[in-house]
């Protein structure tokens, strides 16, 4: 079911063609079979937006919600805007929630925005000229229009034109808010693989890392490979596939190939990606068995790190750590890749001890006045701090 929700005449932007004036309409859609024909207007706004999101590109949104959205009360609020001189209707913003009446594992109405499994930012997509006001928009639904005293953002930029929309849209609202900000590992290459591994950081685990190649290879022939015939895809899908259910995420049900719903959803961003020319898989093969794999989603001219698995009967030669060493040296002789995402937690050690640069991200959690939710608020930065005291304190 789908619900239209405002009409409003929105001036467009000191520069633009005529200074005319845009007819903006806001629908929320409950239904994600009734997305599929905004599809692609998302795919042209994709190209108008200042902070493009992989994750909730078309291709990778179709699968999400034939797979994931039966889980989950998701909402898709669309927002339109009609050429008041050819009176054509596009896409200005794409802004995908979720309703949940838990929050913390305590009963409080929220929004938050779809994190569906396997997605790893979750930045909404809009229009490079109509940012600031689609999240108006948002903010204005929020009071208004949703029963919930929590709307909760996370994997959110903490720089750039949705930031500073979203930081501007929070202010004119009166909302309370609290957020809080922490970065994730990013792969920039040096000028050279060789300069890259001279860091002081690398030294140890390069010498380590060229101990067991040796010991590995002594039990067959070692080889790497990456993925280029379109007739062995889906090979390469179901290698990965048994790679990673063979271990504890098999034993715990977490695996991709534990579920249907996941599986359907890898296989079908498996093919989407390939055809679009934005699939990288590095594979470390003994014998010419795969033992460690890794997939890699490119574009905005970088890569993202999707997935990574290895054989866990060849733990101790450390081919995880293997695989991502190769992946930085290929870093250096893809010319089509300026920089890879991890995709990695915040306080994810290796990372971060392995690579300095960052990407800042941050959450945020908006309240309504007077509610259950603006108590919420009020505390939570006091339970930061209490966490961060104790988790010193257990350190020492």
């Amino acid at each position: 079911m789908s619900m239209s929700l405002t009409t409003r005449i929105t001036p467009l932007y000191e520069g633009d063609l005529k200074h005319a004036t845009y007819r903006l309409s806001t629908i929320v859609i409950e239904n994600g079979e009734e997305l599929r024909p905004y599809l692609v207007m998302l795919d042209d706004l994709m190209e108008e937006t200042s902070d493009p999101n992989l994750y909730y590109e078309s291709w990778m949104v179709r699968p999400a919600i034939k797979s994931f959205t039966y889980e989950t009360n998701t909402l898709f609020m669309l927002i339109l805007a009609t050429d008041p001189v050819t009176e054509r209707r596009f896409l200005c913003g794409f802004i995908p929630l979720t309703l949940n009446n838990r929050y913390r594992g305590l009963p409080i109405r929220n929004i938050t925005l779809w994190h569906y499994p396997h997605c790893f930012l979750a930045t909404p997509i809009l229009h490079r000229d109509f940012a600031e006001r689609c999240m108006d928009e948002l903010m204005n639904w929020f009071k208004n229009s949703v029963k919930a005293s929590l709307m909760v953002f996370n994997l959110l930029p903490s720089q750039g034109l949705f930031y500073n929309s979203l930081s501007g849209a929070l202010t004119k609202s009166g909302l309370s808010y609290t957020e809080t900000k922490y970065n994730r590992a990013v792969i920039e290459p040096a000028k050279s693989a060789d300069e890259y591994f001279a860091q002081r950081a690398w030294k140890k685990v390069v010498s380590e890392d060229k101990r067991r190649r040796r010991n590995l290879s002594a039990l067959g022939e070692l080889e790497w490979d990456t993925f280029k015939d379109e007739g062995k895809l889906e090979t390469w899908i179901d290698e990965f596939l048994e790679i990673e259910g063979s271990g504890w995420k098999g034993e715990s049900k977490t695996a991709l190939r534990s579920s249907e719903a996941n599986r359907t959803f890898f296989r079908e961003i498996m093919w989407e990606s390939y055809q679009r020319s934005r699939l990288r898989i590095l594979s470390l093969r003994l014998n010419r068995k795969p033992i460690a794999m890794i997939v890699i989603f490119l574009g905005y001219g970088g890569g993202h790190l999707f997935k990574m698995a290895f054989d866990e009967s060849y733990r101790k030669y450390a081919p995880g750590v293997m695989l991502n060493l190769e992946m930085t040296r290929m870093l250096h002789e893809w010319d089509d890749v300026n920089w890879i995402d991890t995709c990695a937690a915040y306080d994810n050690g290796f990372a971060n001890r392995l690579w300095s640069t960052r990407k800042p991200l941050c959450n945020l959690v908006i309240a309504k006045p007077f509610t259950v939710g603006a108590l919420v608020v009020k505390i939570l930065p006091r339970l930061s701090k209490l966490r961060k005291r104790l988790a010193t304190l257990r350190k020492r």
